[in-house]
């Protein structure tokens, strides 16, 4: 993802089409920078809480490739009531879309519910 922020407009480099993200902590991580449920998605779509890297992706969201990538999003929900996978909010996985919105192709989220989603 920080490398497409950082050179996804380089003509000299390959195109991205696809992207498959797995548990992407675009917004924190519980135990580091987040807490169990605390963060929440406003009306707008975005979270409530950004950290430093989300706020540092969303600044470089338009070296991201415009309408050109198909994104799929995967991330786990233990179903314990953390709204995690243990590591990893929902919200923190699911803020990618806020992230770059406008600037995809495509957006999926799949998201594996308990044991399994970890």
């Amino acid at each position: 993802m920080y490398y497409q922020m950082n050179h996804g407009s380089n003509d000299k480099l390959p195109k991205l089409e696809k992207q498959v993200n797995l548990a992407g902590h675009f917004d924190g991580i519980i135990g580091l920078d987040d807490k169990v449920n605390r963060n929440y998605f406003l009306k707008t779509g975005a979270p409530r809480y950004q950290n430093d890297s989300f706020r540092d992706l969303y600044q470089h969201r338009n070296n991201y490739p415009k309408k050109q990538v198909d994104i799929l999003n995967i991330y786990g929900n233990l179903d314990d009531g953390t709204n995690s996978d243990g590591r990893v909010s929902n919200v923190s996985s699911r803020s990618l879309k806020y992230i770059l919105q406008d600037r995809y192709h495509s957006y999926r989220e799949i998201e594996i519910h308990g044991a399994m989603g970890q």
